[in-house]
């Protein structure tokens, strides 16, 4: 009966391991979301990133990429797809040091 028990409680934890959180390279998550990587590709690469959004307030939530380089006087095009729930709407929201913050236009809910 041990045999069996621990059989079934290491493919149990092996099942839940492969569903983990993975956040793509040099972002950071917030309380309030779990990330998933994806095979379904959108626009591009061999991989998307899910966001899900655990809590009630879309603003208590984000993810952030820290590791975005520049070159002053150097021109910047950024980009990105998002695709929403039927209650959830994002932006992207640009900030750097010495600087003020640029916000996005929503992409909004169910788009």
């Amino acid at each position: 009966m041990k045999k069996i028990l621990l059989f079934v409680a290491s493919i149990f934890f092996f099942t839940v391991q492969s569903f983990s959180q993975v956040l793509p390279d040099h972002w950071t998550g917030d309380t309030g979301i779990d990330t998933y990587q994806e095979s379904t590709t959108i626009h591009g690469g061999s991989n998307s990133c899910k966001v899900d959004v655990k809590t009630g307030n879309q603003s208590s939530c984000d993810m952030r990429n820290d590791e975005i380089s520049v070159n002053a006087g150097d021109s910047y095009t950024y980009s990105f797809w998002g695709y929403t729930s039927a209650h959830v709407k994002i932006r992207t929201v640009l900030q750097w040091t010495g600087a003020s913050i640029t916000y996005g236009s929503y992409i909004a809910a169910n788009s």
